[in-house]
């Protein structure tokens, strides 16, 4: 025998620091952004051993010479920030919208 017993849905929990959103996606945008353009902006090409982003990029690797791009985070850090930043614009957009 099946007993039926009146289950109540569980409340949905909401992000608790639904505050911090926004400024997150922006410290950690602007922080990525200025440290390439830090390291665009330090290029010497006097020094031969140069290693700001510019340099790294037009590299060429000799035949067996790993190439390795400390940048690589820092710009996907960027852009991953950036599109989330759309992404929650989007989101209060649409918000605002349904609300009318």
């Amino acid at each position: 025998m099946v007993k039926l017993i009146h289950h109540e849905m569980p409340k949905r929990r909401t992000f608790q620091y639904k505050r911090l959103e926004v400024p997150l996606i922006l410290l950690l945008l602007i922080s990525s952004v200025s440290y390439l353009l830090y390291s665009i902006l330090s290029h010497n090409p006097d020094n031969v051993l140069c290693q700001c982003l510019l340099c790294v990029i037009n590299h060429t690797p000799e035949n067996g010479e790993y190439l390795y791009n400390r940048y690589l985070v820092i710009i996907s850090m960027a852009w991953t920030t950036g599109i989330f930043g759309l992404l929650l614009l989007v989101k209060h957009y649409v918000k605002k919208k349904h609300k009318r």
